[in-house]
């Protein structure tokens, strides 16, 4: 799994977990009870993912309350279809996101996060300004430090999320598996 997901992490860490939305237990408990699965590839998606994603997170808080750090490995979807493959998975199942926990081998150190006020938005979505997109650029570059070279968080962010990145290159085999796993 950590040369699928290319992530060493997931070899190191003291337990890893690949999170799933988990669609084909719903389609068991219907067939129990005779009823077919309805046409809701989308809303289905949706809420799956978002029982993945709670599920993770309960998973990591209650590890950290033990301890224990933990860190989310999106590099599932680096290979997705092999890695859909060696976990055997039924249609409805697709695998989200990994998981790794464990005990850190040195203090992790603080990692920004954007400011609040960009974040948590109240009564309706707030637009930032420039200035303040600017200043959590800024606040956030340290993530992106690599040696000894600056952070440049705008770089990273370009790096999976720019056209031609990684997330683009994801696209097509995410596409092919949701479809395979009757998922889209």
């Amino acid at each position: 799994m950590a040369e699928l997901a290319g992530n060493a992490h997931i070899a190191t860490a003291g337990a890893a977990f690949v999170l799933c939305a988990d669609l084909h237990r719903i389609g068991q408990i219907l067939a129990l009870d005779g009823t077919a699965v309805g046409d809701w590839a989308d809303v289905a998606n949706h809420f799956a993912v978002g029982d993945a994603v709670m599920a993770g997170q309960n998973l990591l808080t209650a590890a950290e309350m033990l301890g224990y750090q933990g860190c989310w490995i999106g590099g599932v979807l680096n290979n997705l279809p092999q890695i859909a493959e060696v976990l055997e998975l039924p249609a409805g199942v697709l695998p989200f996101s990994a998981l790794t926990i464990g005990l850190p081998d040195e203090q992790a150190p603080y990692r920004p996060r954007l400011h609040r006020e960009v974040v948590v938005h109240t009564d309706r979505y707030r637009l930032p300004e420039r200035a303040e997109m600017e200043a959590n650029i800024e606040h956030m570059n340290p993530i992106a430090a690599r040696g000894d070279r600056p952070g440049d968080w705008a770089r990273l962010l370009r790096m999976y999320w720019g056209a031609g990145g990684a997330m683009e290159k994801r696209q097509p085999d995410l596409q092919a598996v949701k479809r395979r796993q009757g998922l889209g």
